[in-house]
Parts: C-alpha cells; sequence; structure tokens
C-alpha cells in the first residue's frame, strides 16, 4: 500500500494547524533581540525526463519537503542573519535519484557610516547532482547502476565599499574563497575536485543625476585537486581568469533600472601546453516597471566557465578545457491583486566547449532554451500556494547530449 498521499496530506494539514496561531504576522517570532522565522515547503512535481536524456527516458512525480530557519539580529547599522535550509527529495518511480540536500548560511553586514560598508559571508552546502546534469550528461558511459554524484561545497567571502547612496563617487574591494569536493564515485568525480580565489574591485562615478560610469576589474584563480589525462601526458587544468570590465549604472526614471557592463575576459591556463583564451565578454541587468505592479527583467552574460564533461569527453578523446557560455533571461511578473501574481519567463543560450589543446577549436556546442509560466496566491501572510509549468529544450552538435524535459509543479509554503 502506498502511503506517501495520505502523508502528505497529513503534513499539509500540520503546516495549516502550526501556522494558525501566525497568522496575524507571518514572520516568525521575537526571541530577546533576535527574531526567528521558521518556514516549511512542499512541492509536489511531475518530471517526463529526470535525467536528462536523448533516449529511454525516465519519468516519475517528485515530492520535495523544504523545512528552514531563519535567524535574523540588529538593524541597518549592524545587522548579522544566518540560515538553514534543507530539501528532501523522493522520486516515486526512480528512487536512485532521490536526495538530501542541505544549505547553511550565515552573513553580517556593519555599516559605522552612511558612506561605508563592509559585509561578511559564510555558507556550506551538502548538495545532489541530478543524473543528466554535470559530468553525468549524454549516454556514452553506462552509470545507471551509480547513485547521482555528491559534494560538500564551503565558501566565505568579504565586501567593502566606500560612497553611500548619492555621492559623486565610490569605490569597493571583494574578496572570497570557495571549495567543493565530491564525496562518491570517486573513479571521476576526483578530477572535478576544485577551490577557488578570487579578489576584485571597482570605481563608480556618477556621469549624471541618476547615472553613473563604473570601471570593475576582478580576477580568480581556478585549482583542481587532481591532474587529468590527455593521451599519455598528465595535464593540470589550473587556470587564472581575469576580467576588465566599463560599464553603467542607472536609475533613470522609476521605471528603469539597471547596470550594463563590458569589456575583456581571460582565461589563462598554468600548463603550458594548454591554450589560452581572451575575448569579448559582458553582463547585464536591467529592470522594467511599466506599472508598479508589474515588472520586467532582462539579464544577459558572456562569461568563461569551467568544462563540467569530464568523464564523458575523455571517453570520445575529446577532452574540453573551459566553456563559453552566453545567455539571456527575460523574465515578466504581474500582481493582478494584492494576493495574486503571475509570472512568464524565458531563457536562451549558447555553450561552446572548447579544446584544451586548440583554443579556437570547439569541440561541442550547446544551443539551450527554456520557457516558464507560474502563478502564485497569498491566502495569508504566512501561507501561499503556487503552481507552474517549465520547459526546457538542448540542441548540440552530440546529439546524445540532446534532450527536452517538461516539469509540472504545486507548491505550498508556509511561513510561521
Amino acid at each position: 500500500m502506498n502511503t506517501r498521499p495520505r502523508t502528505l496530506v497529513l503534513l499539509i494539514g500540520a503546516i495549516l494547524a502550526t501556522s494558525a496561531s501566525y497568522a496575524e504576522r507571518g514572520n516568525g517570532f521575537q526571541a530577546g533581540s533576535s527574531r526567528i522565522i521558521p518556514t516549511l515547503g512542499v512541492t509536489l512535481s511531475y518530471d517526463d525526463n529526470v535525467t536528462a536524456a536523448s533516449d529511454n527516458e525516465i519519468d516519475s512525480f517528485v515530492t520535495v519537503i523544504s523545512p528552514g530557519i531563519k535567524l535574523e539580529n540588529g538593524d541597518e547599522a549592524r545587522n548579522f542573519s544566518f540560515s538553514y535550509q534543507a530539501d528532501i527529495g523522493r522520486y516515486n518511480d526512480s528512487s536512485t535519484d532521490n536526495y538530501d540536500n542541505h544549505s547553511l548560511n550565515a552573513g553580517a553586514i556593519f555599516s559605522p557610516s552612511s558612506r561605508t560598508r563592509l559585509a561578511l559571508g559564510a555558507a556550506y552546502q551538502r548538495k545532489t547532482e541530478s543524473r543528466g546534469t554535470g559530468a553525468r550528461q549524454g549516454q556514452f558511459i553506462d552509470l545507471q547502476g551509480r547513485d547521482p554524484d555528491e559534494y560538500g561545497a564551503t565558501s566565505f567571502n568579504g565586501a567593502f565599499d566606500y560612497g553611500g547612496e548619492g555621492s559623486q563617487a565610490g569605490l569597493g574591494v571583494d574578496i572570497g574563497t570557495s571549495d567543493r569536493q565530491y564525496k562518491n564515485n570517486g573513479d571521476y568525480t576526483q578530477f572535478r575536485d576544485f577551490s577557488e580565489n578570487f579578489y576584485g574591485g571597482y570605481f563608480r562615478y556618477r556621469v549624471a543625476s541618476k547615472t553613473s560610469a563604473k570601471l570593475s576589474v576582478r580576477q580568480t584563480e581556478v585549482q583542481f585537486d587532481n591532474l587529468r589525462r590527455i593521451g599519455r601526458s598528465d595535464v593540470s587544468f589550473d587556470s587564472t581568469e581575469r576580467s576588465l570590465f566599463l560599464g553603467l549604472e542607472f536609475d533613470a526614471t522609476a521605471k528603469v533600472t539597471g547596470s550594463i557592463n563590458a569589456g575583456r575576459i581571460e582565461k589563462d591556463f598554468d600548463d603550458v601546453r594548454l591554450d589560452d583564451f581572451s575575448g569579448f565578454g559582458w553582463k547585464a541587468g536591467v529592470q522594467f516597471r511599466p506599472r508598479t505592479y508589474s515588472t520586467i527583467d532582462v539579464t544577459t552574460s558572456r562569461m568563461t566557465d569551467e568544462a563540467d564533461d569530464v568523464l564523458l569527453n575523455a571517453a570520445l578523446g575529446q577532452v574540453s578545457s573551459f566553456i563559453i557560455r552566453r545567455d539571456i533571461t527575460v523574465a515578466w511578473t504581474h500582481g493582478w491583486t494584492d494576493r495574486f501574481q503571475t509570472g512568464v519567463d524565458l531563457v536562451s543560450g549558447t555553450d561552446e566547449y572548447r579544446s584544451a589543446l586548440d583554443e579556437s577549436t570547439t569541440r561541442r556546442d550547446d544551443d539551450f532554451s527554456g520557457f516558464g509560466v507560474s502563478a502564485d496566491y497569498v491566502f495569508r501572510p504566512w501561507l501561499s500556494v503556487g503552481a507552474s509549468f517549465k520547459r526546457y529544450s538542448r540542441d548540440s552538435t552530440s546529439r546524445v547530449f540532446e534532450y527536452d524535459k517538461n516539469l509540472f509543479l504545486l507548491s505550498f509554503e508556509a511561513t510561521l
């Protein structure tokens, strides 16, 4: 007998009963000088291609339980926050893909004056990569009997800004580090263990009443724990990425805000046998508000990224060293009433997998696209219900990497 539907009904009932006493607040409770905000989400979905496969697709109903808690303390001049979020996913027809994800985040902000701001952050994640992503793309190698890849990731970062809102000029610096270590399937995931150290800065100068020019630089050092083999040689894929952007930040009217940055991007490999890359890159994000209750967000970028097909391309004798990723996203959110809103989002992009030995050679070229519609209704300040449909598609020069995926979701979220 399948008791999961009945269990789910009881769980949703428990959410409503527990939350009823907070119906007038919906934003947690006070504990001394801190506010504690417990949350609980339940998502029911149907995935018609669980492993993002080009053939022999697996479909399944999925239940995700997402408990969380957030602690906040302080005011605008000095505050601290801590949060924990879990996502526990269970597949009715594909138990191999079950997962338990956990995230811890902590942050602190200090503003000793209206012109200075120091932000610190730390995070730890224990997550599962879905089959069909990361090193498990395509169908070249039979890994059907293995569990999805799991990893632990830590990160620390800090940023200092000088020059408050409305000032003529401003500058800032940021620095951080992250480390990812895979926990299983070590015969191939060991080659994906890596760390990153980054630092950067910016200078901003107001050129009009609501427009500022901005010069920003960033350098990221990428280090892999283990060498990879190309032919008979062991090769280091460690590299240094750099970007130099010139752009504009604007708040032209109450209806248009955003930033546009463009310039030079570089990826230099430590191993002299690998080709370095340099080219044109950009990052931009613009928000349009034709009405106070309607928002259109447009984001686009062209940047380098690490190749995630280590095992599969090695099997083909085609080892990628990096990706040139280009994408654009358009999202429209419209509030029809104070309680009901809808959303539409579109994404399109290209991933160029460049050769390790000749950066001008594209080993694989993927075109991806996505479409989604959603609707959310707030029954009470502490309870919302949402429904959505999402479709994803990828076309590739290698057919085994192509797939179509449809997702149907129904979600409940309570904030105690």
